[in-house]
């Protein structure tokens, strides 16, 4: 039973963690894509390197954030 609670309470805070994770992917995605090929898109290119680059951008930091918060939730229900 206890066991099933705590999946229940890491569930629960996994969903409330997506969307800041989300929110975070965006800003740092958006800062990362335009650090790294804000030159490309500002002069009008965009070669075919661009469409697996930029959504992996984004992918990293929401993994990132995921990965962390629920790390740190499951640390805390453990305790």
């Amino acid at each position: 039973k206890q066991r099933s609670l705590c999946a229940v309470r890491l569930a629960r805070v996994t969903r409330r963690t997506l969307g800041r994770s989300l929110l975070i992917a965006l800003f740092v995605g958006t800062v990362l894509t335009a650090i790294n090929q804000g030159n490309l898109l500002l002069d009008g290119e965009f070669p075919a390197s661009l469409y697996w680059k930029i959504p992996l951008t984004y992918c990293v930091p929401f993994l990132v954030a995921t990965a962390g918060a629920v790390l740190n939730a499951r640390d805390s229900v453990r305790s």
